[in-house]
């Protein structure tokens, strides 16, 4: 996530830029969130001795952040922390995934996942089909009923942090994971597919951000063409974005299967390609 904002060409750079840069740098963006929220899921995972128990406080902490969230906006957590650390309890410099509200997001995933564990492969289908979709609708509805009530409300509330809009956005996702398993449900022939991008989802949320915008160290169509171009282009560029990044997913999950030597060196390459643009730079920006 870091590596997306990095605001100069060498590392050695940093001691040289402006500080406005770095605060830039330092947005928590959701690659950082991705990470801090997954090093928190392991230390309860580690600290639980059943399923059961970590669902209840998985459960337990996504409603306690959701519910200080509100409180935690309005504190200036600048004044009192450094700018690493107060970006993820703030959105005042420009983060747009701090920990408060989204890690809840993250744990309320946990706590259903306990749930679906239970159930075999056809019945965790159904299940979801059903249950997700009802409680979906029902979390939506109820959720932007009291979002509006909030906002009526003489206390301001920022959307993102109104506990409302937090449980319509639960309610929406439900809802989606209620509408994709039924489309599963009638497409089971590229269940293969599925599995595998699925698995890769990450890599493939990764990959499509270099593509598009390419990275501190070369650009992309993002960059190189922000905001130039027509209807047509645009479209244009998804579909071939969509087509380059799931073509190398796919190309990936076949040489970790098929190529022994790959399988060994991969992450070494990409460890020494992030070296290199870090310790040496790009070579044209010198």
């Amino acid at each position: 996530g870091y590596l997306f904002a990095f605001p100069a060409n060498k590392i050695w750079d940093l001691f040289f830029i402006e500080d406005r840069l770095l605060v830039s740098f330092f947005r928590a963006n959701i690659l950082q969130l991705i990470g801090v929220s997954l090093l928190f899921v392991i230390l309860l995972y580690r600290f639980t001795r059943n399923d059961k128990t970590l669902g209840r406080i998985a459960l337990a902490i996504a409603i306690t952040i959701s519910i200080l969230s509100p409180f935690v906006s309005q504190v200036n957590w600048f004044k009192y922390l450094p700018e690493f650390i107060a970006a993820y309890l703030s959105f005042e410099h420009g983060s747009f995934f701090p920990v408060f509200p989204y890690t809840a997001f993250m744990f309320y995933g946990v706590y259903l996942g306990t749930i679906l564990k239970k159930l075999d492969a056809e019945g965790r289908t159904k299940f979801i089909m059903k249950w997700f979709t009802l409680a979906g609708i029902v979390l939506f509805l109820t959720g932007y009923g009291i979002r509006e009530l909030l906002l009526s409300q003489e206390i301001y509330i920022p959307t993102r942090v109104n506990p409302g809009a937090i449980i319509y956005q639960i309610g929406w996702v439900l809802f989606g994971m209620g509408f994709w398993a039924f489309i599963y449900s009638k497409t089971t022939k590229f269940s293969f597919y599925y599995a595998m991008f699925g698995k890769r989802a990450l890599m493939v949320y990764v990959l499509h951000l270099v593509v598009l915008y390419g990275t501190s160290w070369f650009p992309s169509v993002g960059n190189i063409f922000y905001r130039q171009l027509s209807l047509e282009w645009t479209l244009f560029f998804v579909v071939v974005i969509e087509l380059v990044t799931f073509s190398m997913v796919y190309l990936y999950e076949y040489l970790i299967n098929k190529s022994e030597k790959f399988n060994k060196y991969h992450k070494q390459v990409v460890v020494g390609l992030v070296l290199y643009f870090l310790l040496v730079g790009n070579l044209w920006l010198w």
